[in-house]
Order: structure tokens, then C-alpha cells, then sequence
């Protein structure tokens, strides 16, 4: 008797972890320079040239997320909008992050993860009312689509500098979009989605690497509002750069 109950016990447990559902959450969480990022007008960071920096607003279009397995492709995000902007007025919401939990994925192990960063052509090339209401691309996200561009704001980077530190801070602005500004990248790192379990995929984005690369530093003074403007050449260049530096901002946890 006592070996049945015993039989039963495990049998129960086993049937407990096999029925157990697999979730992966994917998480985006700002920092800047490694701590984490505060959206207000009271935090204030330092910029390369040591003087205060205060960043007011970060968002941007995460889309085709995929992970691979050699030559296996699994896709787990089509888009979505990763916006810090009202998330990280607290520290308890910049800590937390932004989640997107995906129910019952693929479960493996995989050797890299590609993403991009932006709104791919063909949905680009679509209006919000092609989309369900709360789609990331519909309606409710009416102000992410701007008619003179024909595209949706891929990126938005706001924020404020005290260039002379002497308590006046002066706003920047740098909002980009268009086809050209859609980046893809890919990063090799062993990720295991393991079944009948909640895995977690942490994405780590730091503000202050968007403002410089081995090149060159923004100049938030002499550049303090950038729109992509496809007729524009100075503007399309400097949005490439801040777009590419975005992208690049980008790490795995």
C-alpha cells in the first residue's frame, strides 16, 4: 500500500510539470551608462563632456524578433512599441521595464537572436486604420504615424542639456523614421527556452550610447531638433547615425 501511494505521488508530480505551460518574457530595460533611466525633469545624468543631461522621453518600434538554432528560425515578436516614456517616471517602473510575454513558444536552445528597429516597409507603407485598434501600428497609436513622412516614427530620443552648467537646460529633440532608418542586428548567445517553464529574455538599452560611437558624439547644442527628412541631406545622415548608434545601444542580459 505504502509503495502505491508512493507510485501515485510521483506519478501526480510528473504529470504536474509535464502539464506546467511555457511562457518566455521578453523585457527591455533603459539605462543610462548603466544605471537605470529616469524620464523627468529632475534626474539628471552626465554627457560625455561632464555636463548634466536629463532625459524626458524614449521610445522606439521593436520588430522581427527571431532566435535561431543553426539553421531554425523561430519568430516571437512581429512589433511592438517599446516606450519608456511614461514607464520610467519611477524607479520602480525603469527597474521593472517593459515585458512582452509570449504563451506557449517554441521551446529549444538557441545560439542567436536577431531584431530590428524600426516598422518594416510593408507596414510602413500602410495607415493606422489598417490595423486593429490596439495594434501597435493602429489607431490607438494614431500619434506615432506622421502623414508629411508617409511612416511611422520609428524613434523618439527627448531630453535636456546644461551644456554651459550653469542651470539653464536646453531641450534636444530627435525623432526618426522612413525605410531608410529601419536596422536589423543580430547577437550570438546561447538562450534556452526550456519547457514547462517561465523563461525570460532581458534586452538592455543604454540612452547614453545612442548619443556617440567610436566616430563621433552628438553635438546636443549645435543639433538640438532632428526630424528625418528624406529631402534633407544633413538630416537623413544624422538620423542614420542616430539610428544606428540605437540599434548598437541595444544588449543581451
Amino acid at each position: 500500500m505504502k509503495n502505491i501511494l508512493i507510485l501515485l505521488i510521483v506519478s501526480l508530480t510528473l504529470l504536474g510539470c509535464k502539464d506546467k505551460p511555457t511562457t518566455l518574457t521578453v523585457n527591455f530595460k533603459a539605462v543610462y551608462d548603466g544605471a537605470p533611466l529616469l524620464l523627468d525633469e529632475i534626474t539628471t545624468y552626465n554627457y560625455f563632456d561632464g555636463s548634466p543631461i536629463k532625459m524626458t522621453g524614449f521610445r522606439f518600434y521593436v520588430s522581427d524578433v527571431k532566435l535561431y538554432a543553426g539553421a531554425e528560425v523561430v519568430q516571437i515578436i512581429d512589433i511592438e512599441d517599446i516606450d519608456f516614456t511614461s514607464n520610467n517616471k519611477t524607479s520602480t517602473g525603469a527597474t521593472e521595464g517593459q515585458s512582452i510575454v509570449i504563451t506557449d513558444p517554441v521551446s529549444g536552445n538557441y545560439d542567436k537572436i536577431e531584431f530590428s528597429i524600426g516598422v518594416p516597409a510593408a507596414d510602413n507603407a500602410s495607415l493606422p486604420a489598417s490595423f486593429g485598434y490596439d495594434h501597435p501600428l493602429g489607431p490607438s497609436n494614431q500619434s506615432e504615424y506622421w502623414d508629411s513622412w508617409n511612416s511611422y516614427i520609428f524613434a523618439k530620443i527627448e531630453g535636456r542639456q546644461d551644456a554651459d552648467s550653469n542651470g539653464e537646460f536646453v531641450g534636444f529633440t530627435y525623432h526618426t523614421g522612413v525605410d531608410d532608418m529601419f536596422r536589423t542586428r543580430a547577437i550570438s548567445t546561447n538562450f534556452e527556452v526550456a519547457e514547462g517553464k517561465e523563461n525570460t529574455l532581458q534586452f538592455e538599452v543604454d540612452a547614453k550610447k545612442i548619443f556617440a560611437n567610436s566616430q563621433s558624439t552628438i553635438d546636443l547644442v549645435n543639433d538640438p531638433v532632428v526630424h528625418t527628412l528624406p529631402s534633407n541631406t544633413s538630416s537623413m545622415i544624422f538620423s542614420s547615425t542616430i539610428s544606428d548608434n540605437l540599434i548598437n545601444s541595444i544588449s543581451i542580459r
